[in-house]
């Protein structure tokens, strides 16, 4: 996919960013991101650049590695890593 291409998130990453014991500010703030920025890129309200170094952080810290696991593809497909427990 094209790096200047705009994109959704993975739900994969959504559940994972969900299902995190930390909170979500602090989530942002390791990320690089103002949480009510975190919050609009979770509802689908803003979309992301495909390969956003942010998003990689915040996939890194909810335990996703891969840029199929964090954006999706524009075929629509997405990759179904889950974060292990």
């Amino acid at each position: 996919m094209d790096l200047t291409q705009f994109t959704t998130l993975n739900p994969g990453l959504i559940r994972a960013v969900k299902l995190s014991d930390k909170k979500r500010k602090d989530l942002a703030a390791q990320a690089g991101l103002h949480d009510s920025v975190l919050s609009m890129v979770l509802r689908g309200k803003r979309k992301v650049r495909y390969g956003d170094p942010r998003m990689m952080r915040l996939g890194r810290l909810v335990g996703l590695r891969s840029r199929k696991a964090v954006f999706m593809e524009s075929d629509g497909s997405s990759c179904k890593e889950v974060r292990a427990r």
